[in-house]
């Protein structure tokens, strides 16, 4: 236990401490933010990436899938070919060229990592202020250990944080060009094609009461299984577009649907989704945040209705709502800052433990005091 919470709490300081130090230095004498003028690709922001890729590239069995992971890679070393031959074509050409020059598959595991660091740093590259919180977040909240798991959609899912903003300057064929090229990571991504035409205009309740009214609706209908049996009707769409697997799963999953239940780290990211669900609208007024962060609430608010709705049903589902979701490492971090600022410092720090304690960190506690799967405690692969 001591070593796993010793990396990921050198990790996150480390990380916050960058850039921290990469904010500061693009200030000028009088704390105004040099945004265009100032680099993105300073030491600080090369340093966090290349401290995150090191230390995501040698761990082992840390994150579900990173067995299966490196058991195909090494695979692809040993036979040169592909040991799943479903793969997407870049993630697939990517695999096997690193294999065929020989590198260890921790270099392998690192770079996907570095990918998506780095599309989340580059996303905010004009807003370097909320990146030492995003940096906590990363390696803090629940979002890493999904990193580490879902390793291909995660990375288009980084991707497509970055492409909003071709979204906000109406840049359609930049952000459908970037869609295109991450179907060849993972086919998914082309559900990100219609959502250029549905957030040019971001909808959500504009009375905080509705849009908890609504949060609430949906995880209840969570909760409850007769509907989702319907979803069967699904299969034959899915196969027909290529998603036999997925298809496979679903018709599975329809049949023997078991809810979950409502532990403290549930519980704790229900609270905080509450949080930024009433409070973040407020702040992007206020702040004049922009059509960019009015975006990202979008996003994120009805991410977390799907997110709640599928969480018990449907690990299909599950995996797609993450993809608007999972936004909440930008959304969390800007209501956490300026809660804060506006001195509300004790609602700011009760939604950075909610958010922060019950990731990485809860999940090595967990498996030390009561069992259960390790891979979310951190381990060496030496």
């Amino acid at each position: 236990m001591i070593l796993s919470l010793s990396v990921y709490l050198f990790l996150a300081i480390a990380l916050y401490v960058l850039a921290r130090s990469s904010y500061e230095t693009s200030l000028q004498k009088n704390s105004v933010m040099l945004k265009r003028l100032s680099p993105f690709w300073d030491w600080q922001i090369i340093a966090s990436i290349l401290l995150f890729a090191v230390v995501c590239g040698v761990r082992y069995n840390v994150g579900v899938d990173n067995l299966t992971y490196i058991e195909h890679y090494v695979y692809c070393q040993e036979h040169g070919k592909l040991l799943r031959e479903d793969y997407e074509p870049l993630f697939a050409w990517i695999e096997m060229s690193m294999a065929n020059f020989g590198f260890h598959y921790s270099v392998f595991n690192g770079l996907w990592a570095a990918l998506q660091i780095t599309f989340i740093y580059y996303a905010l590259r004009y807003d370097k202020k909320y990146l030492p919180y995003v940096a906590l977040m990363i390696v803090l909240s629940p979002i890493y250990l999904n990193w580490m798991n879902g390793v291909r959609q995660c990375v288009v899912e980084c991707v497509f944080f970055f492409l909003i903003e071709y979204i906000e300057k109406k840049q359609m064929w930049k952000y459908l060009l970037g869609v295109f090229l991450c179907t060849f990571i993972h086919s998914t991504a082309v559900i990100l094609v219609p959502m250029y035409f549905l957030l040019q205009k971001p909808f959500y309740f504009k009375k905080w009461w509705i849009r908890i009214a609504a949060f609430l609706f949906c995880t209840y209908m969570g909760s409850q299984t007769d509907w989702f049996k319907s979803m069967s009707t699904f299969v034959d769409v899915l196969s027909y577009f290529g998603y036999e697997r997925y298809a496979n799963g679903l018709e599975h999953t329809v049949d023997v649907v078991q809810l979950k239940a409502w532990g403290p780290q549930k519980i704790a990211l229900f609270v905080a989704d509450i949080f930024a669900i009433i409070l973040y609208p407020q702040i992007i007024k206020k702040y004049k945040l922009g059509k960019r962060y009015n975006i990202y609430f979008c996003a994120y608010f009805w991410g977390a209705c799907c997110f709640r709705l599928f969480f018990d049903l449907s690990l299909l589902f599950y995996r797609i709502t993450s993809y608007f979701y999972d936004i909440y490492i930008i959304i969390m971090p800007v209501t956490i800052l300026y809660l804060c600022k506006e001195r509300r410092i004790l609602l700011g720090y009760v939604l950075a433990f909610l958010t922060l304690f019950f990731g990485s960190i809860y999940s090595t506690m967990k498996f030390f005091m009561s069992g259960g799967s390790d891979s979310g405690v951190y381990k060496f692969f030496f």
